[in-house]
């Protein structure tokens, strides 16, 4: 399922962005977000500015944020696009900064 949610994401191009990044060195943590020790937010570090998406196992967006290209990271409050928390599950992300993008996989457990 995640292989057609990607295939899915980059066929429509879901993301576009002015900004440059190299994203070889991104740090994605703490993954898995447990929300039940006290991890409240995850850290999308060594990045800056361009688009991050991050979608649900069923293929539905959650989340998405233009990120500043003046800061180094983002820190996701693990709330949806409406403000509301996301439930436990596994999660795709796509980053994509000038023409370097990265996918990747968080996990959320509450």
């Amino acid at each position: 399922m995640i292989s057609r949610i990607l295939a899915a994401a980059f066929a429509v191009g879901l993301m576009s962005s002015t900004a440059m990044a190299d994203l070889s060195l991104l740090k994605v943590f703490p993954n898995p977000a447990r929300v039940n020790r006290g991890d409240r937010t995850i850290m999308f570090d060594n990045v800056a500015g361009g688009e991050l998406k991050v979608f649900n196992a069923a293929g539905r967006l959650v989340f998405e944020k233009n990120l500043d290209p003046a800061v180094n990271s983002f820190t996701w409050d693990l709330k949806n696009n409406d403000g509301r928390d996301v439930a436990s599950g596994i999660y795709v992300y796509f980053l994509k900064s000038g023409g370097d993008q990265r996918t990747g996989k968080v996990g959320i457990i509450r």
